[in-house]
């Protein structure tokens, strides 16, 4: 398959801080609603379809602006492997995440 036969997913956090709560944290209510452009944040990327090596993969994201409710950042990092993804690409994600 090449990059282009990918997509990818955000992975909501809160299920898994919910069912995990002494080893997997996420930032408070407080916390979330306070990021802004110019923060960096830790977004879960799963990989569609599925079949590489790891289920899912945490990367981090620079805040570049706002579109409604929604934040826009660029992806900081390079992925692991995820060859849908490179480094400095737009990534679009509701808080939440």
């Amino acid at each position: 398959m090449t990059s282009s036969d990918y997509s990818f997913e955000l992975i909501d956090p809160r299920p898994t801080a919910v069912a995990s709560p002494y080893t997997f944290f996420i930032p408070s209510e407080k916390q979330i609603a306070a990021v802004q452009v110019g923060d960096c944040v830790q977004l879960n990327f799963k990989s569609i379809p599925n079949d590489r090596k790891h289920e899912s993969e945490r990367m981090w994201v620079d805040i570049t602006g706002r579109e409604n409710s929604r934040l826009v950042g660029e992806l900081a990092n390079k992925p692991f492997d995820m060859p849908q993804l490179s480094l400095g690409d737009q990534i679009i994600f509701e808080r939440y995440h």
